[in-house]
């Protein structure tokens, strides 16, 4: 047992809370790479603090705690996020996704968190990469299939009174070789600032 672990005090007088119908999820997660082990991770629902981290791994693994950190991490904004079946939300619309609580608890006896296993064949990793595959490839299909169903929307919409007689006026403008104008008189308090003022040469 390392010194650190040796010296720790463990609190006493806790691990009594009573809990009939639990519906809590707690979950440790790997240990970053300069973690020591005597401190383990573990995400915690937001509504939990430290003497529930405590009762819990006491009363469910027999492990003693000690210090705990405990701190919320902040999930970034999500913008035009689109639904499962299909549909998509509104062009702009953000949200912010469910805040994540983690707590970093000090162990009584040091846990060396195991290494990844090298070989996946025991675990199905071939049939989870063919589904893995064959979803990544449905999902493109459909992205494609909405994108061309998208432009096809666009070019069928049907073409207004308004669209045929500016397309007429710009074809015929072209074809008189003419600058635009709507022929109305401009008001009288309108002036033309260029004609009016002489300004100096170089100007």
């Amino acid at each position: 047992m390392s010194a650190a672990a040796s010296t720790l005090k463990v609190a006493t007088g806790y691990g009594g809370k009573r809990v009939f119908l639990p519906n809590h999820v707690i979950t440790f997660i790997t240990p970053k790479p300069l973690q020591p082990p005597n401190w383990a991770t573990f995400i915690v629902p937001l509504k939990f603090n430290k003497l529930d981290l405590k009762d819990y791994l006491r009363n469910a693994y027999g492990v003693e705690v000690g210090r705990i950190r405990s701190f919320i991490s902040g999930k970034p904004l999500v913008k035009h996020k689109e639904f499962s079946d299909g549909r998509e939300s509104v062009p702009g619309q953000t949200r912010r996704p469910r805040s994540e609580k983690k707590m970093i608890v000090e162990l009584a006896v040091p846990f060396v968190f195991p290494s990844p296993p090298e070989d996946l064949a025991p675990w199905d990793n071939d049939i989870f990469k063919a589904v893995q595959a064959m979803s990544e490839g449905n999902s493109a299909e459909v992205k494609g299939l909405r994108d061309n169903r998208r432009r096809l929307n666009v070019a069928n919409r049907p073409v207004t009174n308004n669209r045929i007689s500016l397309a007429k006026q710009a074809e015929a403008l072209r074809a008189r070789g003419e600058a635009w104008s709507n022929d109305s008189p401009l008001d009288d308090k309108w002036i033309e600032v260029e004609k009016d003022i002489e300004l100096p040469p170089g100007q």
